[in-house]
């Protein structure tokens, strides 16, 4: 390890630009980590890490190993108090993962970079990361080995790679706590920092890794961990596990690397084939057909998991939407894997779904797509496809909806629908918020290229399938691979 490096490239990233702050901890949606926190005794040794900030003598393994066995005698002490399965557990990880293991892999972290580090297209090549598509359900799931981010829950909670299972060193307010040291201390006396607050949880951790590896089905061989960067967060993680006799893989560049990844894959080109047509003509529905015929379909709705309009965050089970950058990172997985053989169906609509963003360049492939279907579907099914979609939303909700479009509806529109929805007729609701989106649609239609090929395919009632075969039936006229098939 040069001197050169940055904490980043140790325990977490501290640059000067993207140095955690206090204020920032809780200022991302929570998500789901699994977390292990402690309290660090202010008379163990280890406290004197931080304070020896300006003393060089001795290795970190002497440190790690004096710590850890001061860590391991004030866990027994206080397990003593506790009732006996807490203790049986403590006594279990200590018998487990003794503290020789613990000061080995902070001796390999701090000699050499962990070898086993892997660029993004092998990282996630070996990991298995692909989405498949249920054919019933047409949802995308991805399937894997275990991929274990060991960033803070804030880091994670902005974007990770789909499917990593969080697995924090340290807490936001640890993480916090060591930037700040950095800044104020220099590079040392972080790394000394955190390997304070590391020392007291490793064993749990490391545990919580393993069970990770257990959830996926009997314990896997392989594990793969990531930080943001590359460095000794995931190289000393990678090395613990290595020591207890596992096969593990780290990813060279890190988090970072894999979004330079993600953002470059929407310059891929592919064929896309837009499904347009206005509100309430069902396209999401049919997208969602087409994939279960074996088509390529990007979701950008349920990706965003939001419908795209004023309303749209009122469909049930959607939940809250994902950040942006999670947004791109699910997109792009998807995008990659697509081949560049078949057509790529994806809904024609603006570049925001809710509070999520497409990138410039996917927004840029759609909107010049070659290929684009339009589907109408006449005004009553449209108004019964609405009623059915939000008609579980309370009266406030939709008025709500309706005052953050009031200045482009107008008032005396937006006074109507008010009042079809506060006498339960939801019908009348929905025919007037059709005219006002009509109207958008046909002047988002004037602001795009021309497509090269048009289609229209005239449906009617409400049979996704037999909408879906339509659409396939009518693309036949262009000699292209849809990779549908039947049923």
């Amino acid at each position: 390890m040069d001197a050169s490096s940055t904490v980043s490239d140790v325990l977490l990233t501290v640059d000067p630009d993207v140095a955690p702050r206090v204020a920032d901890v809780d200022s991302s949606p929570p998500v789901a980590v699994c977390t292990v926190t402690t309290t660090v005794p202010e008379d163990t040794p280890s406290a004197s890490f931080a304070s020896n900030s300006n003393s060089n003598d001795g290795s970190l393994e002497e440190e790690a190993t004096g710590a850890a066995t001061a860590m391991g005698a004030a866990a027994t002490d206080s397990a003593t108090a506790r009732t006996t399965d807490n203790a049986a557990t403590a006594t279990g990880l200590e018998a487990r993962f003794p503290d020789s293991l613990f000061a080995r892999a902070l001796q390999l972290a701090q000699e050499s970079k962990f070898e086993q580090r892997i660029p993004v297209e092998e990282f996630l090549d070996q990991c298995g990361l692909r989405y498949e598509f249920c054919r019933q359900t047409a949802t995308a799931t991805a399937f894997k080995l275990p991929v274990i981010d060991v960033r803070s829950p804030c880091e994670f909670g902005k974007g990770h790679i789909p499917g990593a299972t969080n697995v924090p060193l340290f807490t936001d307010e640890q993480r916090a706590q060591v930037g700040t040291h950095f800044k104020r201390a220099g590079r040392e006396p972080a790394i000394r920092l955190g390997v304070k607050l590391i020392t007291p949880v490793w064993r749990e951790l490391l545990s919580t890794a393993l069970g990770v590896a257990d959830e996926c089905g009997g314990g896997s061989p392989k594990f793969f961990v990531y930080c943001f960067r590359g460095g000794m967060r995931s190289g000393s993680c990678a090395f613990l596990l290595q020591e207890a006799g596992l096969e593990c893989y780290t990813l060279a560049g890190g988090y970072k690397g894999f979004r330079q990844w993600a953002l470059q894959s929407f310059t891929i080109p592919r064929q896309v084939c837009v499904i347009g047509g206005r509100t309430g003509t069902g396209k999401t529905d049919v997208l969602l057909s087409l994939r279960r015929r074996g088509c390529q379909v990007l979701d950008l709705e349920g990706e965003a998991k939001h419908l795209g309009s004023a309303f749209g965050h009122l469909q049930h089970g959607y939940g809250n939407q994902p950040t942006t950058e999670q947004f791109e990172n699910q997109c792009a997985v998807q995008w990659r894997q697509f081949d560049s053989d078949k057509l790529v169906f994806m809904e024609d609509e603006g570049r925001h779904c809710g509070t999520c963003t497409l990138p410039l360049e996917l927004f840029e492939q759609k909107q010049n797509a070659e290929r684009l279907v339009e589907i109408t579907l006449p005004i009553e099914d449209r108004v019964q496809r609405l009623v059915q979609t939000y008609g579980t939303a309370s009266v406030e909700q939709l008025v709500n909806c309706a005052h953050r479009i009031k200045k482009n509806m107008g008032p005396q529109r937006t006074a109507e629908f008010i009042e079809a929805v506060e006498n339960k007729n939801l019908a009348a609701g929905a025919e007037i918020a059709l005219a006002y989106y009509d109207k958008l649609y046909d002047k988002f239609l004037q602001s795009k290229p021309a497509a090269a090929q048009r289609l229209t395919v005239e449906l009617v009632g409400a049979d996704v399938a037999a909408h879906s075969a339509a659409v396939v039936h009518a693309l036949s006229a262009w000699k292209v691979d849809t990779g549908a098939c039947d049923g």
